[in-house]
């Protein structure tokens, strides 16, 4: 049941970091805050919360259901959303824009400034001579260089409330382009004009075969698919990371347990396909694509499958007829990125097994894995002692949020990922971090011990069909602290949204930031409007081991600052000091605080 995680994961990110945020924004600046499309999309994602709901130990319909909610408090998530960016677009001032150019606002989810390579897709009007074109920053009117992937006549569809639907004939155009300081919660602008010449960049960060490197890393994709990955910076480089190995499974919902007579399928020895999909000066990326021979499903034997299920010995094994499972990976690197961006798909057809993907650390001195939790990041002992519950069995996975970290206080390795849930870091040498990407398993429910229900004819929790998994290998210095991950896990999750508009006028300017938390170890939890009140409600929280003082700015001067309670009520003890439209305020270790503001 990992889409059940994955969907979870992206549902809450959406509704807590890009609607409820945006809606509040809007809400400063004169727009109704829609209430109650907010608490429907809550009361959608939180009836898929109960424990045994969302750990996918139930029955196919209690899945069903489940999708069923979260596509609701999606959809009216990025209606909540949209609409917010389009009352903040058209309140920005962009009379100055000519009648022949295009407008192009990027729109930063984070507190904080960010800089990276933004993929965008555009419509732009035939019959304005937009063949070709240049792009320039709408504040300093500095040109700003861009790599087009791909361009295509398009009939773009345009919907008119008060009118019927029209079409636009268009020159689509796929573009990367590489920005700088985007305002932290807010946005920059752009502006699309049409040239005589096409002037583009034609650079690579392609350095030789299957290689590929910008001023942070180098990334060498040898010739099984693996991955060697060199840090400029310590000049560390970590080899044969991002293998897939495929092994059986007996267990079922709560438990994962190996059958006695296993056989253990990686991609070590493998002939992937490896070939390069696009190359430039700000975005390059290979597919790597491996086909494997998997068992097609789990044979049970001559024990009782009760002892199988108990984890109390058995002799099953996995079946001697396989099926191929096709698994490709497409590697990006982008100019300013110090990790490689993976997207993984494949189509699961095989039942009674674990896909996992490996990142061998070699950090042998690393004596703990750290990982993101709800407010918190937290450590876990690697070594299993004879005071180790886990001594006596096999080596134990665990839970995580955004990422799993492993660092030898030196240098660390770090796995940033898009909803999976469960990892293994490995107690021998290699320290190798293992993501598990799908554990197919038959139904089977229990309340009580040697009392097993079995659901062969159900298939949910065997995870067929097609799959789709995004995560991000980030080297680094120091451990997870000292090597900002918390910051690089906001970026990797959280994608700038871009919208196209033409001129109009307006009162706000063409950058700006709304929030600015200057504490960079400070995370941000939720932006929204107070229950209670019309006061703007920031949750923030130290996830670090020390003391924190935040000092976060806004947009307007503040009139009013107070921490409050999770129940937004009032609490003592704790001070604000407010300066114009900065506010300061001490966040003690592992922390969180709330904080209602007056603008």
């Amino acid at each position: 049941r990992v889409r059940l995680k994955r969907k979870n994961a992206q549902t809450e990110l959406e509704l807590q970091r890009k609607a409820e945020p945006y809606a509040a924004l809007a809400h400063l600046l004169g727009i109704e805050y829609p209430k109650s499309f907010i608490d429907l999309s809550w009361k959608y994602l939180l009836k898929c919360h109960p424990h045994d709901s969302i750990a996918g130990t139930g029955v196919d319909q209690i899945e069903n259901d489940m999708n069923y909610r979260m596509d609701q408090s999606r959809t009216i998530s990025a209606g909540i959303q949209r609409r917010a960016l389009q009352n903040v677009q058209l309140q920005i001032d962009t009379s100055d824009v000519n009648k022949d150019e295009v407008v192009l606002t990027i729109y930063n989810p984070s507190p904080f400034k960010r800089s990276e390579v933004i993929s965008a897709v555009l419509d732009l009007p035939l019959h304005e001579g937009f063949k070709n074109y240049s792009i320039r920053d709408a504040v300093t009117g500095e040109n700003v260089d861009f790599q087009e992937k791909a361009r295509m006549e398009h009939p773009a569809i345009v919907r008119h409330l008060g009118d019927a639907t029209m079409e636009m004939q268009s020159m689509q155009v796929h573009l990367h382009i590489p920005l700088e300081n985007i305002p932290a919660l807010g946005y920059t602008t752009l502006i699309i004009k049409p040239e005589q010449e096409f002037i583009c960049v034609y650079e690579s960060l392609v350095t030789s075969p299957n290689t590929m490197e910008n001023s942070y890393i180098k990334v060498q994709i040898n010739h099984n698919g693996t991955l060697d990955i060199t840090d400029k910076k310590s000049g560390k480089t970590q080899k044969c990371l991002h293998y897939f190995t495929d092994n059986g499974e007996a267990g079922h919902a709560w438990r994962h347990i190996p059958p006695a007579f296993d056989k253990v399928i990686t991609t070590l020895n493998s002939a992937p396909q490896i070939e390069l999909l696009e190359k430039g000066p700000y975005l390059n990326c290979f597919s790597v694509t491996h086909k494997m021979q998997i068992p097609a499903h789990l044979e049970e034997g001559k024990e009782s499958y009760i002892r199988r299920l108990d984890a109390d010995g058995d002799d099953a094994s996995r079946s001697d007829e396989t099926r191929e499972l096709q698994i490709r990976s497409d590697i990006t690197l982008t100019s300013s990125s110090s990790g490689v961006h993976i997207k993984t798909t494949f189509n699961n057809t095989c039942e009674d097994h674990r896909l996992r993907v490996m990142f061998p650390t070699n950090l042998t001195q690393a004596t703990h894995s750290f990982a993101e939790e709800p407010f918190d990041v937290v450590e876990r002992i690697i070594d299993r002692d004879e005071n180790n519950p886990w001594h006596n069995t096999w080596n134990p996975t665990h839970p995580h949020q955004k990422f799993v970290d492993v660092s030898d206080g030196q240098s660390g390795l770090a796995l940033i990922n898009d909803g999976l849930r469960e990892y293994e870091v490995t107690d021998d040498k290699t320290r190798t971090i293992a993501l598990t990407l799908v554990r197919s398993f038959e139904v089977a429910l229990t309340t009580v011990a040697w009392r097993w229900e079995m659901h062969p004819e159900m298939k949910g929790s065997q995870s067929f069909g097609e799959h789709e998994f995004k995560y991000f290998i980030y080297p680094h210095s120091g451990n997870w602290d000292e090597g900002g991950v918390t910051r690089q896990a906001e970026i990797f999750s959280l994608s700038p949204e871009i919208a196209q508009a033409g001129a109009h006028k307006g009162h706000l300017p063409k950058a700006l930031s709304f929030v600015e938390i200057e504490t960079k170890e400070l995370m941000l939890s939720a932006l929204k409007r107070a229950e209670d009140s019309s006061q703007l409600i920031l949750r923030v929280y130290n996830p670090t081991n020390r003391d924190l003082k935040a000092k976060i700015a806004f947009y307007k001067d503040i009139s009013n600052a107070q921490i409050l309670t999770l129940n937004e009520e009032p609490q003592n003890g704790d001070d604000v000091i407010t300066n114009g439209s900065k506010a300061v305020f001490e966040v003690k270790a592992k922390k969180i605080i709330t904080l209602a503001v007056e603008l």
